[in-house]
């Protein structure tokens, strides 16, 4: 049917157009004609007719087109839609997942992608320079060596409070959260060989350093039932290159009344052994109360003495002393004063009035200490 069209007349008004009604027939019978072709609007369908689209615009979200595939294809030219069971190569072509579904096997994809290849749940696969944001790992296995390399820190986050190391699947140590406090325990049965506590540190079994030891700070305590040292000498006050404090070690005699000391008086250069009320902490010249040695002596000595050497009275066994000259000591004693007491004689003919010329008094005492003769005045 052909485009029907309404009579509107010359003028306004001037009785020469259609009548309302014969205006209203037309208009409908040009609806129907497009409703005949067109559908009623919900689907947009071309049937029988075979149209050439120059600069017009399908919106697909309101309208739709039917036709063949090869209709659209040849409408499309070098564009081209593709059907499930086709072989097509997309070129520099968007699919647009979230709006769009492309199905097909994962081999399909795979290919389809190149290089950049799904990654199968079964699988197994090598990741290379991909970025995984919070997976959820539950074992990594690996044939060889394995790096941990980051940027940044490295956090290691237990909820059950440890961190196991092992080897071949056999425990050997762990890290230990212990309320808050970090314990290196050892072994299968993981036994706690260490403790840290802020910046304190304890050791729970026996610790050997084979290198430089060196301790920095004010008092270092050692509590154990016996302390042996290896070294030859011991070095006290080591590292000063002037030195006005005394130096030496101190016994500390609690309840039982001052301390003990065995030191060198630095102000009178010499050692001194006796007691004292200092600590391990004071400095300078201590005030100490000379003790008493009990020991044997070998050497020079000089100062008072007390004990055997000054309350003897004689030797314990009587010694002739040798003496040159005319008077000879069969044998001696000493008494409590340093007095000789003993048995001397003049050897014959040894005396002579050369020893008697200078002489004004000459006593002749016999074995009893008593005197002879008394020779007053110089003569021969």
């Amino acid at each position: 049917m052909a485009k029907q069209t309404i009579n509107i007349g010359t003028t306004a008004n001037d009785g020469t157009g259609s009548s309302l009604r014969a205006g209203g027939d037309l208009v409908n019978d040009n609806f129907n004609e497009i409703y005949t072709e067109l559908g009623n609007g919900t689907t947009l369908a071309i049937i029988s007719k075979t149209q050439t689209l120059s600069n017009k615009t399908i919106d697909l979200g309101t309208n739709t087109v039917t036709g063949s595939l090869a209709e659209f294809n040849t409408a499309l030219q070098s564009d081209t839609f593709t059907t499930a069971a086709s072989t097509t190569t997309f070129t520099n072509k968007t699919i647009d997942l979230g709006d769009n579904t492309a199905t097909g096997s994962l081999a399909e994809f795979n290919t389809a992608l190149q290089g950049d290849s799904f990654v199968s749940l079964t699988g197994t696969e090598t990741l290379t320079n991909k970025t995984l944001t919070s997976p959820e790992i539950n074992t990594i296995t690996r044939t060889g060596d394995f790096t941990l390399d980051v940027s940044g820190d490295l956090t290691l986050d237990s909820d059950g409070a440890t961190i196991a190391f092992k080897d071949g699947g056999t425990i050997f140590g762990a890290v230990i959260n212990n309320s808050g406090e970090m314990q290196l325990r050892s072994g299968a049965s993981l036994g706690t060989a260490m403790t840290f506590a802020g910046a304190n540190t304890t050791a729970n079994g026996d610790l050997t350093v084979t290198g430089t030891l060196t301790v920095n700070g004010s008092t270092t305590t050692v509590n154990s039932t016996n302390t042996t040292v290896d070294d030859n000498l011991l070095e006290l006050n080591s590292g000063a290159t002037s030195n006005a404090n005394d130096t030496g070690i101190i016994m500390e005699r609690g309840s039982t009344g001052d301390n003990a000391i065995v030191a060198w008086d630095e102000s009178a250069d010499k050692f001194v052994m006796g007691t004292t009320t200092a600590t391990a902490s004071d400095t300078g010249n201590l005030t100490i109360a000379t003790g008493t040695l009990v020991a044997n002596i070998e050497g020079n000595v000089t100062g008072a003495l007390t004990g055997n050497a000054d309350t003897a009275t004689a030797l314990a066994t009587g010694r002739t002393i040798g003496m040159s000259g005319d008077v000879v000591w069969t044998s001696a004693s000493f008494d409590g004063s340093g007095n000789v007491t003993g048995v001397a004689a003049l050897q014959a003919n040894t005396v002579s009035s050369t020893e008697l010329v200078g002489a004004t008094t000459l006593l002749i005492i016999n074995s009893a200490d008593v005197t002879q003769k008394t020779i007053i005045g110089a003569g021969s």
